[in-house]
């Protein structure tokens, strides 16, 4: 994900070169990755016609901001060694981006009397690097020329029920009705009978612990990114069951339990390790290679039922940054509240970012009705951590929901056989099940009408979801999700309104992009802002922060014209050295540190890649 020369704008062709007489086995594990896809930052985002951002040629640098969960952990224990990300600062020529981007990795790896860093992987959807590094060396490279922010390369965990109540095997009637009541309050059967719209013609990918193989599904291998395989397959069990809430047919029990859209394409993304383990590095390179490949793969929904507790602003979050550019690529994205509520500020990141779509949990009591349905009291709520915006933005169900097993899962032996429907089946709860329902429903949308934009289907499904009475815009959002409604609106040819008016993208995201936009026309939204004179800043006389970022008009972007396309991440086959480093996955254990819970000396990462809230099946 690093740049390489070679770029050209509109037609990107990005293959690895190593100079005449340099061997790839001098190179440093750095140089390596970088020559490989040292061009791809600019593939993703060539805006050049759009607008751009720069500093003030004059500003003083400041050091690189450490995210303070790091600082604190790095100030009682500076000889331990960290897994961080390095976000490099931004360049305002592109003919200085690679050299630039050079310098920081070499920093990162240099020798420091023995005290030497390793990259493992580049970032370059956000501009950055993950890397190993000691305490001591991440407050010198802060220091740095060239260096933005380090922060945590935090733990995602899946927001699953891990409870063991029992359940009775039901039925295995042949010809049945849809019993899928996520399904059936959502209202796609119905979408399905009226307009024929159940996802056809869409790709939902699915990042996850894998899919596999099953009658139900279409589905396709994307890619795996923790273990390198090469086929469909899910060790771990909970990316089946999310593929089947979005695109199962019912087929093995003749229809009784269906996902949401069972026409739509669902591609497996592995971005988890088979019991559950994931980190910030690995959901971004998961981004990456959908934005790299949603063109050819037609991805136009991408479903994260994962969450990491919120260490920081949204607008300092790499996660937040990577949903965002996906989001602006094109690409709806989808994810999970997370299961920590009933708390205001429990929603996980990446649902805490204003643009894309978090989705709340509700129990439905096993009825259609919405009268009797209620929001459990795990489902998180907002609103959000530092940032106080009001999420989620909507709930589906998400309460003992069945859907398709991957039979022998690490799933199903942390359950034990009492979530075990039958052959088939598994029942879990979770904000991980209510998420792919409204994938599934934006799958729907976009089957009926591919032209709309993520923030025109955003717009849709928080416009025409049925609010309940007595509960709060931060339990529940706009209401739950109704797909019959939502399909009308987007096939009835009335204009739509984009969401995300006046939200601000996170730091991160603006600060990789200002490069490749600069010198286009400024849209400002409020000439008069903080007092500053607005209408006569140029890009080289402004100095560039935060206060800029929000009073840019984000929403006055064409993005379509970005030229997203024709990108190589890494070659994308093998992601470079082809595996995640050194990490073992299967165990979890990564320095022992239990990032996620803002305890970066203690706890255990084998106790925690699952929700660990023993969530009430019966609630």
């Amino acid at each position: 994900m690093n740049l390489q020369p070679g770029f050209e704008r509109g037609a990107l062709s990005l293959k690895a070169r190593i100079p005449a007489g340099e061997s790839a086995m001098s190179m440093t594990r750095y140089q390596r990755i970088t020559r490989v896809a040292s061009r791809a930052l600019i593939g993703v985002l060539a805006i050049g016609l759009v607008l751009g951002l720069v500093p003030a040629a004059t500003a003083a640098r400041e050091d690189a901001t450490i995210e303070p969960a790091l600082a604190a952990a790095i100030a009682l224990n500076p000889k331990k060694t960290y897994r961080v990300i390095v976000q490099a600062e931004p360049s305002k020529r592109d003919s200085d981006r690679s050299a630039d981007r050079e310098r920081v990795g070499k920093e990162i790896e240099k020798d420091d009397a023995g005290d030497r860093g390793r990259v493992r992987h580049t970032l370059g959807l956000i501009n950055g690097f993950a890397a190993d590094l000691t305490g001591k060396r991440i407050l010198k490279l802060a220091k740095t020329t060239g260096v933005k922010a380090i922060s945590g390369d935090h733990l995602v965990k899946m927001s699953a029920d891990t409870g063991t109540l029992a359940i009775s095997i039901t039925d295995t009637t042949s010809t049945v009705a849809v019993k899928s009541m996520q399904t059936l309050v959502a209202q796609a059967p119905s979408t399905w009978s009226q307009f024929g719209s159940a996802g056809q013609g869409v790709t939902v990918a699915v990042l996850d612990s894998g899919i596999a193989p099953n009658p139900e599904l279409d589905a396709a291998f994307g890619i795996d990114l923790t273990t390198g395989g090469t086929s469909l397959s899910d060790a771990g069990g909970h990316g089946t069951h999310v593929a089947g809430i979005i695109g199962g047919s019912g087929s093995q029990l003749g229809g009784k339990y269906k996902g949401a859209s069972p026409s739509a394409r669902v591609l497996s993304v592995k971005v988890t390790s088979d019991t559950g383990a994931a980190t910030y590095s690995s959901i971004i390179k998961g981004l990456q290679w959908v934005v790299a490949n949603r063109k050819i793969q037609n991805i136009r929904v991408v479903n994260l039922s994962v969450g990491a507790t919120a260490s920081t602003s949204y607008k300092n979050d790499p996660l937040a940054a990577a949903v965002e550019m996906t989001w602006f690529s094109g690409v709806v994205v989808v994810a999970s509240a997370g299961n920590s509520g009933s708390a205001a500020g429990t929603i996980t990141v990446p649902g805490n970012d204003p643009f894309i779509i978090t989705v709340g949990a509700s129990n439905q009591k096993n009825t259609v009705d919405l009268i009797d349905d209620v929001i459990p009291s795990w489902s998180s709520r907002g609103p959000t951590a530092y940032d106080s915006l009001q999420k989620p933005d909507v709930v589906a169900g998400g309460n003992r929901v069945i859907s398709l097993r991957s039979p022998g899962s690490y799933i199903e032996t942390v359950l034990g056989i009492g979530r075990i429907v039958d052959q088939y089946y598994l029942r879990l709860s979770g904000t991980s099940m209510a998420a792919p329902v409204v994938s599934g429903v934006a799958a729907m949308i976009l089957s009926a009408n591919p032209s709309l934009s993520p923030n025109q289907v955003k717009s849709i499904i928080l416009s025409t979801a049925k609010p309940y009475t007595n509960i709060g815009v931060n339990t529940q959002g706009a209401g739950s999700v109704d797909g019959l409604a939502a399909v009308q609106l987007a096939r009835s040819g009335a204009a739509i309104a984009p969401a995300n008016r006046g939200a601000v993208p996170s730091s991160v995201f603006a600060r990789s992009i200002y490069t490749l936009a600069y010198g286009a026309p400024l849209i400002w939204r409020d000439s008069a802002y903080q007092s500053g004179a607005w209408d006569s800043a140029s890009w080289d006389s402004l100095l560039w922060n935060s206060a800029a970022w929000e009073n840019l008009c984000w929403e006055c972007i064409n993005w379509s014209s970005a030229a997203w396309t024709s990108v190589s991440w890494e070659s994308l086959t093998g992601w470079a050295s082809g595996s995640w480093g050194s990490g073992s996955w299967d165990s979890g254990s990564w320095d022992s540190g239990s990032w996620d819970s803002g305890s970066w000396d203690s706890g255990a990462w084998d106790s925690g890649q699952w929700d660990s809230a023993l969530l009430s099946d019966e609630e």
